[in-house]
């Protein structure tokens, strides 16, 4: 499952791309981005793994009070922001599924359709 985890994401890139104002930009958007999550991702573990956190879950293994509060706090940024930006790409396709012709427009009735989605 961890594989399938690993890519779950991908299918957004596409969107993503769709709706650059110039989708050559991607790969270098990318090209920095990636690695930026990358040192992330592998920050954080390493942090975890300096605490003694030597289990596959981070936040089970940190211990009771301020730590875990912070740990839990940061979850749930991360877990808010990617929420955020995958359900903005997922909104905007279905809007444009439903309603193609006011997709672009910057009109009232076109918000509405998009918070509805």
């Amino acid at each position: 499952t961890n594989v399938v985890y690993s890519y779950a994401g991908q299918w957004m890139y596409f969107e993503l791309m769709q709706t650059m104002d110039t989708p050559s930009d991607f790969p270098r958007a990318f090209l920095v981005t990636g690695p930026f999550m990358v040192l992330t991702y592998l920050g954080v573990a390493l942090i975890g793994y300096s605490f003694g956190v030597a289990q596959d879950d981070l936040v089970a293994g940190v211990q009771r009070g301020p730590g875990l509060r912070v740990v839990a706090m940061l979850l749930f940024a991360h877990v808010a922001i990617v929420y955020l930006i995958k359900n903005v790409v997922l909104a905007r396709y279905v809007h444009g599924a439903l309603s193609p012709n006011d997709l672009d427009s910057r009109s009232c009735r076109s918000y509405a359709k998009h918070s509805a989605v």
